[in-house]
């Protein structure tokens, strides 16, 4: 996946493996590291359907402050009653220059 620097952060990620309402009680937290494991970005992470918990939308809106190279997210969740915490695979992706700046 490559993804260009200034342009908003915004997938939907399908959550494979897990059973239907599996994750309800859980909230889902994610970040954007570097390879150096600097931090770029929290993201949002929003249910699409929390009575299901089967997708999720993550968003960031300002990348701009992102550096070309590779870039890594996962997405952790911990349950409410006692924090207990568990994490999807860890997503690597490319970090490109735009070449359109406004």
């Amino acid at each position: 996946m490559q993804f260009k620097i200034g342009d908003t952060f915004l997938y939907l990620v399908t959550l494979n493996g897990v059973d239907l309402g599996e994750l309800v009680g859980y909230t889902p937290t994610s970040q954007v590291r570097s390879l150096s494991g600097s931090l770029y970005s929290q993201v949002v992470c929003t249910w699409v359907d929390p009575d299901t918990t089967q997708q999720m939308q993550i968003y960031v809106a300002d990348t701009s402050r992102w550096r070309p190279g590779p870039g890594f997210f996962d997405i952790q969740f911990a349950r409410d009653v006692d924090g207990f915490t568990r994490s999807t695979i860890t997503v690597p992706f490319t970090i490109v220059q735009d070449v359109t700046r406004l």
